[in-house]
């Protein structure tokens, strides 16, 4: 009798392990979709580039960064919860906050050295400073408050405007995860209620020295990066929240279809003509906001990709879709050398007046060098 109550206290004392998550099989689905945006990223930052024409913003009416901001939020979300439910919360903020610190050092690296980019381009074509003003002409003239006002995330030069979205959306995560799980759908009502308050009143946060809204209105923003941490968190679980919603892929499907002919009739607009019905829809695609339309039809496109795409298909296990793979897993990196490898493809685009064979050498080119990044980053 001793013997049983001596074993039964000593198991009530011994420290219980909570079950842990083993980690996900990675998706390739999601590293190719990932990094096939960044090219499509940089592409559409190289001015006056064939292959902008190339991007899939072309065939409808979101582009690359509606999708990666909701893939991001899909991704950081999934990692947050296994690290909480491995090793606990706060844990889980330790591996988040280092992240966020790498990323905010980045973001101030950026500014710096793409200043001395700028100033490289113009001393080699000083002519381009008269089609395009000096985007750090700011800094130029006030060094020491501009400095102050990136350090705060409120100095946002071009092509630079996305890293502060990216800290701030990383920085509420944790707010994000803290909501119970069996509220379900409704835990996303804070980011909605904030979401419609923006479509609503249009107010955003204003960036320094001109007083301009963000690029990104981060209070809008959110809401696709916290429409993809519901999803992200409940995937690494084993819940399907879309299980009981798949008539979704239908309306998905049709918003898919309309945006390609309604895009094209835009594009093509000296040839085709856009018919007077469709001009109205430029007052639906506020990016700055991210407006509804923009965010159904990003939506559409991820939902409608996952389905026609069967997980592990091979068509990503081959050498051909490898450096989209690689790009993907290091997204945020290859988007920061995607800023400066589109910077000199322009400088390149203008010093040989458009020439036809450095517009077909961009599209190679650009993949290359993004991959061969993301390799690198990915050995360190």
């Amino acid at each position: 009798m001793t013997d049983a109550t001596s074993i039964s206290s000593s198991e009530a004392t011994r420290p219980r392990t909570r079950p842990t998550l083993p980690p996900p099989l990675r998706d390739q689905r999601l590293d190719g979709l990932r990094g096939l945006l960044q090219v499509f990223i940089c592409w559409s930052h190289v001015e006056a580039a064939w292959a902008a024409f190339l991007i899939h913003k072309q065939l409808g009416f979101s582009d690359s960064s509606e999708l990666f901001v909701f893939l991001s939020g899909f991704m950081l979300a999934s990692v947050f919860e296994r690290k909480c439910r491995n090793d606990g919360f706060r844990a889980a903020w330790g591996d988040l906050a280092a992240r966020v610190r790498g990323l905010y050092v980045r973001h101030l690296v950026m500014v710096l050295a793409f200043l001395a980019l700028v100033e490289a381009i113009l001393m080699v074509a000083p002519t381009w400073a008269y089609l395009h003003p000096h985007p750090y002409a700011p800094m130029l003239a006030d060094a020491g408050g501009m400095a102050l006002a990136a350090l705060l995330l409120l100095y946002q030069p071009p092509f630079l405007d996305v890293l502060p979205l990216f800290i701030l959306l990383m920085l509420g995560l944790p707010a994000v995860m803290l909501l119970p799980l069996s509220w379900g759908w409704w835990s996303l009502a804070p980011s909605a209620l904030i979401y419609l308050a923006v479509q609503v009143t249009g107010w955003s946060p204003m960036t320094v020295p001109d007083g301009a809204p963000w690029t990104f209105n981060p209070l809008a923003w959110q809401f696709a990066f916290c429409l993809g941490a519901y999803l992200g968190r409940r995937k690494i679980l084993g819940i399907d929240p879309l299980a009981k919603l798949s008539w979704l892929i239908w309306p998905a499907a049709a918003l898919v279809a309309l945006g390609i002919p309604v895009r094209l009739s835009w594009v093509f607009h000296d040839w085709l003509g856009t018919p007077t019905l469709l001009v109205g829809l430029w007052d639906w695609m506020d990016k700055g906001n991210l407006s509804p339309l923009l965010l159904a039809h990003a939506l559409s496109v991820a939902l409608v990709a996952a389905r026609l795409i069967p997980r592990g298909a091979a068509i990503f296990r081959t050498r051909w879709m490898q450096p989209l793979v690689w790009c993907g897993q290091r997204s945020l990196d290859v988007f920061i050398a995607g800023i400066f490898v589109s910077m000199l493809c322009s400088a390149a685009l203008y010093l040989t007046d458009g020439a036809v064979i450095v517009q077909l050498l961009i599209l190679p080119t650009t993949i290359v060098l993004l991959a061969l990044w993301a390799r690198l980053m990915g050995a360190r």
